[in-house]
């Protein structure tokens, strides 16, 4: 399993959720940062950025007419 990836989940979520969402990830992505200095990391890692997007999807007209 590759473990570097580009992926993309359209989900169907309520305000709340999306916060309890951004919330889970920050703490988990939190719970990995190592890019410092002074933070000891296992001599193979290697550098990687993480983008988080959770952003409302646009209506199609006949969904926004509900």
């Amino acid at each position: 399993l590759d473990p570097f990836t580009i992926s993309d989940w359209r989900l169907r979520l309520t305000a709340a959720e999306a916060t309890e969402l951004n919330e889970a990830l920050f703490a988990l992505v939190e719970s990995y940062r190592r890019d410092d200095a002074e933070v000891a990391h296992p001599d193979d890692a290697e550098k990687v950025v993480l983008q988080v997007h959770i952003l409302p999807f646009p209506a199609a007209p006949e969904e926004g007419a509900r």
